[in-house]
């Protein structure tokens, strides 16, 4: 059970590394932004964004007064690079967290560069690939559930798999890279 959770979580690592590499690539040319907007009472609202621009992701919180007019719900935005002034654009070299102030509420960002992220989610798949390939060396391993064979080379008392299945065909397969 816990290869398994394993297999999946590395699994996800993989496509979140993907995902972030392709949002990596399309923040250089475009802004991309998606906000909730909460307004429980009138003049209040709460404001949830998540927001990628210059190599960058950034989470950001504000609640208090209505800051942007927004309606409430899940919203979507695209703005090309180009109609952005130059000081919005910012560093997506390190990581920064800003707290703002403001009369009637307050605003906390937290910026996270895509780079730390990549590397945040190539961790797991890397792990998952030492051990499978360590698996995939040694022959006396079942190939289902890496339990020992040495001890019982007909079948594996783990999982149950047969010498001619997966299991087997990998021992027969690393005995003969041995002779």
């Amino acid at each position: 059970m816990k290869r398994r959770l394993f297999n999946l979580a590395a699994a996800v690592s993989a496509l979140l590394c993907l995902a972030t590499l392709a949002l990596w690539g399309i923040t250089f040319w475009y802004h991309v932004q998606t906000m909730y907007v909460r307004k429980p009472r009138s003049g209040d609202s709460t404001e949830f964004a998540v927001f990628a621009s210059a190599s960058a992701v950034h989470f950001s919180a504000r609640w208090g007064r209505d800051f942007s007019g927004a309606s409430p719900g899940l919203t979507f935005n695209t703005y090309a690079m180009k109609d952005l002034a130059p000081n919005q654009w910012t560093n997506g070299l390190w990581f920064y967290y800003q707290h703002q102030s403001v009369a009637g509420g307050s605003s906390d960002q937290v910026g996270v560069p895509c780079w730390a992220l990549v590397m945040l989610f190539t961790v797991i798949p890397i792990v998952w690939f030492r051990l499978r390939k360590r698996l995939w060396r040694e022959p006396h391993v079942c190939a289902v559930c890496g339990y020992d064979l040495r001890a019982t080379p007909q079948r594996c008392p783990e999982c149950g798999t047969a010498a001619g299945t997966a299991a087997g065909t990998a021992a027969a397969a690393g005995e003969a890279r041995r002779a």
